[in-house]
């Protein structure tokens, strides 16, 4: 299977996905509904800035439409849909309250301060 084929395929998952039309993304992306069934059924090819509107509609990164890094997980795609929870809420931070402290302007002890010139002070 080809790259352009792959990108076409994605594309077309993404929208189903959000219960979108052809001539739904086509209207969103601003491209024609004649590209986007073209490139969903692998007769033309994804161009860059097909991939870039595409994906902005969607709400996804290109590299989402492209295949790369990796492929999502279904957790993640039901993140997409609305179905999911949002692993990534407001206020949540990996850093324990009682440690996370307020930044108050002042380096850290022991940070060097003269990093620049005289001359640029």
């Amino acid at each position: 299977m080809s790259t352009q084929i792959g990108v076409g395929q994605r594309v077309a998952e993404m929208r189903k996905i959000l219960g979108w039309s052809q001539p739904r993304l086509a209207a969103e992306s601003h491209v024609s509904v004649s590209l986007v069934r073209a490139v969903e059924q692998g007769r033309a090819p994804a161009s860059a800035a097909y991939v870039s509107s595409c994906a902005q509609a969607l709400k996804v990164a290109p590299a989402e439409l492209l295949g790369q890094p990796y492929p999502r997980t279904n957790t993640e795609q039901s993140n997409i849909a609305g179905t999911g929870a949002n692993q990534f809420s407001r206020g949540s931070s990996s850093v324990p309250k009682r440690s996370r402290k307020p930044f108050d302007g002042a380096p850290p002890a022991g940070t060097t301060t003269n990093l620049l010139s005289p001359a640029a002070r």
